[in-house]
């Protein structure tokens, strides 16, 4: 397995108490994602444990590469927002920093062996989430489609909107597309109105209900 993550005392703590375990061997260990992509590349590996920043870069070099190896996400708290956008992404565990040393143990095997793993207090703060009345729906969308749905409460086209946000336009079209199947609307205009008549809509969407947001002559699905 490669361990990533920016903090070197704790990569040195995992490394020791992974190497506790007669089946696990670390094969490296990398402060940066970008020093553990070559690695992935060109070495075979069976599980990748990394912190979120550095996971969020390597789930594009291993898609890129076609690499195999499996993603397992640390993170600082059992952040319900993180651990949906990690599951978006691909990762096959979230499990928290402090996790006890057992329960990581057999989080990696899970993952090799190709299973998913959550860290019990993921789940739990997931279930409270989604139960919880009036749910935020920001947990629910990604930075992109975030940055999209902002564009189009300001009325921009989706050319604008991608060299606002740093993406291409197809990309900017397939997101509209997506949004707007998701929400069951056929226009721009119904798909922010059914973004607020929901508990807790995402921030940019809360924002077009401000007077005078609605500048945008409607348009129907993704143009």
């Amino acid at each position: 397995m490669v361990l990533v993550d920016g903090q070197i005392l704790f990569r040195e703590s995992l490394a020791s108490l992974l190497a506790g375990e007669e089946d696990f061997e670390v094969a490296a260990q990398y402060e940066a994602a970008e020093q553990a992509a070559g690695t992935v590349r060109t070495r075979e590996v069976d599980v990748i444990i990394a912190s979120s920043e550095a996971a969020r870069i390597l789930v594009k070099s291993m898609r890129h590469s076609g690499a195999l190896a499996k993603l397992l996400e640390i993170t600082e708290s059992p952040d319900v927002h993180d651990a949906l956008l990690a599951m978006r992404r691909g990762a096959s565990g979230v499990i928290a920093q402090n996790t006890p040393a057992d329960s990581l143990a057999m989080a990696v095997r899970a993952v090799a062996s190709g299973s998913v793993w959550y860290d019990h207090k993921v789940i739990q703060a997931l279930a409270e989430a989604w139960l919880a009345p009036g749910r935020n729906s920001r947990l629910y969308y990604s930075d992109r489609e975030e940055q999209v749905l902002e564009g189009i409460c300001d009325g921009l086209t989706n050319r604008t909107i991608a060299a606002k946000a740093g993406l291409t336009e197809g990309i900017v079209k397939a997101t509209v597309r997506q949004l707007l199947r998701r929400a069951g609307a056929k226009t721009r205009s119904q798909l922010v109105g059914s973004l607020l008549s929901r508990g807790d809509p995402p921030p940019s969407v809360r924002a077009a209900a401000s007077p005078g947001r609605w500048p945008w002559r409607d348009r129907t699905g993704s143009e």
